[in-house]
């Protein structure tokens, strides 16, 4: 029989055996303003939503179709076109999985307490993980796990990465002389309206070792499956951040698909990129 653990959801990351980041996860939900409904609020959610998918932070678009949503508004007695009183907040589903529509909150580790600080870098060390992301539930993160109510969840070993622990581990991955992966990057307008892959495009990802990556967001995965030859999609690896893929110990090649605005304001994906090419880029974008 599973027990319930009432709290927050917590990702606590330890790196070579040392607790350096915590991360709050919350489910997905909406927030009433008194005039807006609650698909409008949905849209509203989904434009902030794009602004910080476009800086590079950590979080996925909410789909008006998910049929969990349906479910969690009606629990609440709400319906797409009804209006929310102010600050009333609305759950759209249950767990705070990032994939799915849950945001993350970073917070200062000293806000851990010092006892279950302990404990997770003993979990890291009894699995020997040099790196892993360990799953915790709690009311309060602050208080002693062995007063408060709360429980470890789950252990990976290939956690999803906000984007300074991610850094701090590509650093420590380099220093270890795993910066050798072949990186290139793809440059193309892959989602105007009217751009097509052409042969140029296919005939080079099509030119693969089985043991390359082809890295897009994880927001544009299920496009890049529609767009590309069904020979070349299980190459595809979703990021939501830049420094994910560079975890796959597997790869010995490693390819970005990334559009011109990306780049331009982001820079290189790593800092061991090898080659960068341009496809149908007009002259003013080069």
């Amino acid at each position: 029989m599973k027990e319930e653990i009432l709290g927050d959801d917590y990702r606590l990351y330890c790196i070579d055996g040392c607790l350096t980041h915590a991360v709050r996860k919350q489910p997905p939900s909406l927030i009433g303003n008194g005039k807006d409904s609650v698909e409008k609020l949905l849209a509203l959610e989904n434009v902030l939503r794009s602004k910080m998918i476009d800086n590079g932070l950590y979080c996925s678009l909410l789909e008006r179709g998910d049929p969990e949503f349906d479910e969690h508004l009606a629990n609440a007695g709400y319906g797409w076109s009804d209006v929310p009183e102010p600050n009333v907040l609305i759950r759209l589903r249950s767990n705070s999985n990032i994939k799915t529509g849950g945001i993350r909150t970073v917070i200062p580790i000293h806000s851990v307490h010092p006892r279950l600080k302990r404990q997770c870098e003993n979990v890291a060390k009894t699995f020997r993980l040099n790196v892993c992301g360990i799953d915790y539930i709690t009311t309060d993160i602050t208080k002693d796990p062995f007063l408060s109510s709360g429980a470890f969840i789950e252990v990976n070993a290939v956690p999803d990465s906000p984007k300074d622990r991610a850094e701090a581990l590509l650093r420590n991955l380099s220093r270890n002389g795993h910066d050798s992966v072949d990186v290139s990057v793809l440059v193309a307008d892959w989602f105007s309206s009217i751009f097509v892959p052409d042969k140029k495009i296919i005939q080079r990802l099509s030119c693969l070792s089985k043991n390359v990556v082809i890295a897009v967001p994880s927001a544009r995965l299920i496009q890049f499956c529609k767009m590309l030859p069904s020979e070349i999609t299980p190459y595809l690896h979703g990021y939501d951040h830049v420094y994910d893929p560079a975890l796959n110990s597997s790869a010995c090649q490693l390819i970005y698909l990334l559009t011109p605005d990306w780049v331009l304001q982001h820079g290189l994906p790593l800092p061991n990129v090898k080659s960068v090419e341009l496809f149908g880029m007009d002259s003013s974008k080069q």
